[in-house]
């Protein structure tokens, strides 16, 4: 009897383990604005920017929002991403042809202020914390990469492919900051040199360039289902996943060389492991995918979810 009583608690506690952890979700009030994209602020608190409604929105562990209102009252927001001064820095496009573009920072007690950024049509896209201090953000109108001081001094650089229409930027494991174009990722020093590797011939172009915490980076292509690994030598190794859709890639530093990503045809959030595969994670209780993912230092993952106007957390 007893070791049918040790075995009985030996799989209690092992299913016990292997449970799907419960994701908190918390919805919007108004509904005219979805959350977008998410990052983890120097207070642990989860910032996402609102689809349309011109604001930013500061989410606690229990779903309290406070929203602050940005000074360009028809501005479209697009990245956020924490820096290395505590605040939050994004980017806004307040014009529907592009032709005034702001990045912006907002403290962690809602402050913000904005710099405008002279290029006309750059339609402002992803923006990164650098190695060096700055933050880096991607042009995807004028197909240039931008860095913006502390201070708000902008310097811009063009990367060497026409029609680049950059749109993620990350910092990879080199210290350079990378960024896609539409069939070239490029590799960008600090001081502003820029290398090119070509990617892919595929027409849809890339969608989006990760770094996942390892040696490699990860890329996406529209209308495919395949993912590249791409070494810092520019070597690129395709992994074709015929029986997952994903999106965007999205950053999952120090976690056994895995990047994280969303399945599109089921919603859950997803790991691609260092070989290539795709690993189903956390299933959302909705019919529709996640919009964004962001991860903070302790592991808890949040997430936003356009279609039902609605964000949350998982811990893992």
């Amino acid at each position: 009897m007893l070791p049918l009583i040790i075995a009985l608690a030996i799989w209690l506690l092992l299913g016990a383990d292997q449970a799907d952890p419960t994701p908190q979700i918390f919805n919007l009030t108004d509904q005219r604005f979805p959350p977008a994209e998410i990052t983890i602020g120097a207070d642990g608190s989860a910032w996402m920017t609102e689809l349309g409604g011109h604001r930013i929105a500061r989410a606690a562990l229990d779903g309290t929002v406070v929203f602050f209102s940005l000074p360009e009252p028809r501005s479209q927001l697009q990245g956020i991403a924490r820096g290395a001064d505590g605040n939050s820095w994004f980017t806004e496009t307040e014009t529907r042809d592009g032709s005034h573009n702001y990045v912006g920072r907002i403290t962690p007690s809602g402050q913000i202020r904005t710099f405008p950024v002279p290029r006309d049509n750059a339609f402002l896209m992803g923006i990164v914390a650098g190695p060096d201090g700055n933050m880096w953000f991607t042009e995807f109108g004028a197909h240039r990469v931008g860095r913006i001081t502390p201070l708000g001094i902008t310097t811009e650089y063009t990367l060497p492919e026409e029609r680049a229409a950059p749109q993620t930027i990350v910092v990879g494991p080199d210290k350079n900051l990378w960024t896609n174009g539409r069939h070239e990722v490029f590799r960008i020093s600090t001081a502003g040199r820029i290398s090119a590797f070509p990617v892919t011939s595929a027409r849809s172009g890339l969608r989006n360039v990760a770094w996942s915490g390892g040696p490699v980076l990860w890329a996406t292509e529209y209308d495919s289902t395949d993912l590249l690994r791409i070494e810092m030598n520019g070597k690129v190794t395709r992994f074709s996943q015929p029986e997952h859709r994903v999106g965007v890639i999205y950053l999952r530093p120090g976690r056994n060389g895995e990047a994280l990503t969303i399945d599109m045809d089921n919603g859950a959030i997803a790991t691609i492991t260092a070989g290539g595969n795709i690993v189903d994670r956390y299933r959302l209780p909705f019919d529709y995918p996640a919009n964004a993912v962001a991860q903070a230092p302790g592991g808890r993952l949040w997430f936003t979810v356009f279609a039902t106007n609605s964000f949350g957390w998982i811990d893992p």
